[in-house]
């Protein structure tokens, strides 16, 4: 049935996004355990001080970058996908049990 499809679909998308975001946490992790990102700013891994404050500095800059991007993927699937269906997938489902535009505004 269609719903059925609906499902299937919504679930493929969820189980995605999960490995994504797993996938994500293990990189990182891995070059910032392994001593990529001290010899990526430069140093040989080694403990001095400075090849240490290069190595946060690029590990910070790298945790930017991913804030952006998932901010941004967020923002394209918000306008793209949510907005047009509004009503369909929020708005109708609030007016039924009772709340309306106050209550969104109090969580949003």
């Amino acid at each position: 049935s269609e719903d059925g499809k609906r499902v299937a679909l919504g679930s493929i998308l969820i189980a995605g996004g999960t490995m994504a975001y797993g996938l994500e946490y293990a990189v990182c992790e891995r070059l910032m355990a392994g001593g990529h990102a001290e010899r990526a700013a430069g140093g040989s891994g080694d403990d001095d001080s400075e090849k240490r404050a290069a190595a946060n500095e690029a590990i910070v800059e790298m945790m930017w970058y991913m804030g952006l991007w998932g901010t941004l993927l967020s923002a394209i699937y918000t306008v793209a996908y949510v907005v047009p269906r509004w009503d369909e997938m929020v708005g109708d489902r609030i007016e039924a049990s009772g709340g309306g535009p106050g209550g969104v505004a109090v969580f949003a």
